[in-house]
């Protein structure tokens, strides 16, 4: 599903544009693929999002920022088009990421858009899984005692 703002085509505008993932449970992100708005020609690609800050945090109150990020890739509007892999920056972990947007590529409807993204990484266990899982682990090593006693 594509991603884009209320730009001021349909009654009004969005003068603070930013969209927010929400990853369902805290992870250790370590990279992400976005594919930037492409809408086949008459060539809208002006409505992808060109100026941004991504930031992030464990709660909807964020906290951190990704140094370094500051710009996606204008689209090229064809099928063939990849997208842009983000990587390279500290692995973080998090729950919520959120794409600030201060410009687009020109579009003067004030339209932001993103065609998709995709983030990289891995659970982080809950504190609570990590100690039924060291539990677990010393209660095989009690078995396996007893097994060769």
């Amino acid at each position: 599903d594509m991603w884009w703002s209320a730009g001021s085509g349909f009654g009004g505008g969005d003068g603070d544009p930013s969209v927010t993932f929400e990853l369902g449970a805290v992870y250790t992100n370590t990279s992400f693929h976005g594919w930037n708005y492409k809408e086949a020609p008459p060539n809208l690609t002006s409505r992808g999002v060109n100026s941004v800050s991504v930031e992030f945090g464990s709660t909807l109150a964020l906290g951190g920022t990704i140094a370094g990020i500051t710009n996606f890739a204008q689209a090229d509007g064809l099928d063939t088009y990849a997208g842009e892999n983000f990587s390279g920056f500290a692995p973080f972990n998090a729950q919520f990421i959120r794409f600030d947007i201060n410009s687009n590529y020109g579009d003067g409807s004030t339209f932001y858009g993103l065609s998709e993204v995709q983030f990289n990484g891995d659970l982080v266990p809950e504190p609570s899984s990590l100690a039924l899982l060291a539990l677990g682990g010393i209660g095989l090593l009690g078995r396996r005692r007893r097994a060769t006693a």
